[in-house]
């Protein structure tokens, strides 16, 4: 007969798992959080009365698993002292990892209770994975099983300088969504001054503090303001504004070597060459009802390279902003 293995030579198997409250790979009818499907989310329990807003400040319980093993990295009820909810803000994307479960969350309403597959593990702790708390092996999918408990709007410091890097993000993305539909309505000189109050909480100090993934982070926050407030300006009849400001676009955009979402990739190349300036530019001003005297002093004022250079940048205004279809 087999004898017992005594217990200090058993095999450590681990604290015990919380039970499964939603299978492991995504269920048929997934709701897609994300357009590629990198983020899923399948509701168990519904909820009652609104969405959160844009970044409000949202209390969750939830349990992180990792696929496919179901292995347990994180239980907000074991891993708090007091077993209190976390705070997640909803839609939050200016984090460096774990934005699947922010954008979920902001999906969700009060009492419900959902299944968020992160298929795409640039959703959750990304391919290098995590090694400090959570621990996430590299490349992992993940599963959040979530109670969505309350949420509260967003809460803004009166002081921008204690205001945290997300939340001088979030507070000028916020104002470029609300510029937007000032736009759409029509309201060009109100939208401007959305897009005005949106780069104040990235000024020139706060941006020169920034390096590396916050800065290019920010960047994208910035650069549609700025061609956003062009577009802006071209409908108001401000068109060397809105050459100055479709100039400001910043980083790897403005040079064309990266791949800056909502900003138009400027050739750099443009500004060493002289062959069909003036077509691109008799096109350009075309485009935006300009007369050849306004090409003509946009050149004398500006410098051909300079004027090239904003020339495309407010083809690109246009394009994301001018044309009403899909401003930044």
């Amino acid at each position: 007969m087999e004898q017992p293995v005594p217990e200090d030579q058993q095999e450590d198997s681990g604290p015990p798992q919380p039970p499964m409250i939603a299978p492991l790979s995504p269920p048929e009818g997934c709701l897609r959080i994300t357009e590629d499907g990198g983020v899923l989310k399948h509701i168990i329990t519904e909820g009652s009365g609104d969405a959160p807003m844009l970044h409000a400040r949202c209390l969750v319980h939830f349990i992180g698993r990792c696929l496919p093993s179901g292995d347990v990295f994180l239980n907000s009820k074991e891993d708090s002292q007091a077993a209190e909810p976390y705070l997640v803000v909803a839609g939050r994307d200016t984090s460096q990892r774990a934005t699947g479960l922010n954008l979920a969350v902001a999906t969700m309403r009060a009492g419900e209770r959902a299944a968020v597959y992160i298929t795409d593990p640039a959703y959750g702790y990304g391919d290098k994975g995590s090694f400090s708390f959570p621990s996430v092996p590299p490349a992992c999918q993940l599963l959040y099983e979530v109670d969505m408990v309350t949420w509260e709007p967003p809460a803004e410091a009166v002081d921008r300088r204690t205001m945290l890097y997300e939340e001088r993000l979030e507070a000028a993305e916020r104002r470029r969504k609300e510029g937007n539909v000032l736009f759409a309505a029509g309201k060009h000189t109100e939208a401007l001054a959305k897009y005005a109050m949106a780069l104040s909480y990235c000024d020139e100090d706060f941006m020169l503090q920034l390096q590396g993934p916050h800065l290019d982070k920010a960047e994208e926050v910035t650069n549609p303001v700025y061609l956003n407030m062009a577009a802006a300006q071209l409908k108001l009849g401000d068109h060397a504004a809105a050459a100055h400001n479709a100039t400001q676009v910043r980083g790897h955009a403005a040079c064309g070597s990266g791949s800056t979402e909502h900003c138009v990739a400027l050739p750099c190349t443009c500004l060493h060459e002289q062959t069909r300036v003036t077509e691109v530019a008799s096109f350009v001003f075309t485009l935006f009802g300009l007369s050849e005297l306004q090409l003509a002093e946009s050149q004398s004022t500006w410098g051909k390279a300079f004027a090239h250079c904003a020339l495309w940048m407010m083809l690109g205004a246009f394009l994301f902003g001018a044309s009403g279809v899909s401003l930044a």
